[in-house]
């Protein structure tokens, strides 16, 4: 792990990215541009500060993003907490958030989570490897997680989830962009 001073912490999109590289992924994509090992994660030790700067000089409410590179609650989230000091930030100046993370240390920022979500929209999205991800908070999460389902009408048994994909209703036609092409 290495640390840096950032220049900016928002891209064009309003996404969020503290950490840069991965210990449990492999995306490893030349896209990203990364000058160091993907293994040894980047820090950006002013996050919180840049994040402050540029939520206060925004004209518009908007969601900010975070967990599409890297996800927020690496291992070192736990002692950094700097995904927490931005929720907080969020929290403070009324934005939304959505985050991306295969992580349950998401479940310690529930306090802040549920803040943002009344004042403006938090969305989580966890992938499904987080379904059998060995953890301590396993349990938990994925009692939260049935039970937000549950109260929502949202499929997530995962038999349930499979048995609809061969199910097409009459009423439904499956059509193709090329359907009507001469």
């Amino acid at each position: 792990m290495h640390f840096v001073e950032a220049k900016g912490i928002l891209s064009s999109s309003n996404g969020m990215n503290i950490y840069r590289g991965c210990t449990h992924c492999d995306s490893r994509s030349k896209c990203y541009g990364f000058t160091h090992e993907f293994e040894d994660i980047e820090v950006k030790t002013n996050a919180p500060q840049l994040l402050e700067q540029a939520l206060k000089s925004k004209r518009k409410k908007c969601m900010i993003g975070t967990g599409a590179m890297c996800d927020p609650y690496l291992h070192a989230e736990e002692e950094l907490k700097l995904t927490r000091r931005c929720l907080k930030l969020i929290d403070k100046y009324e934005y939304g958030v959505a985050i991306q993370t295969k992580s349950t240390r998401i479940l310690r920022d529930l306090d802040i989570l549920k803040s943002i979500n009344a004042k403006a929209k938090t969305v989580v999205q966890m992938t499904m490897t987080t379904y059998d991800l060995p953890s301590p908070d396993h349990d938990l999460l994925m009692d939260i997680f049935r039970k937000r389902c549950a109260e929502n009408g949202i499929i997530y048994d995962v038999n349930e989830c499979f048995q609809y994909l061969h199910v097409f209703p009459e009423k439904y036609v499956q059509m193709s962009f090329v359907d009507n092409l001469q």
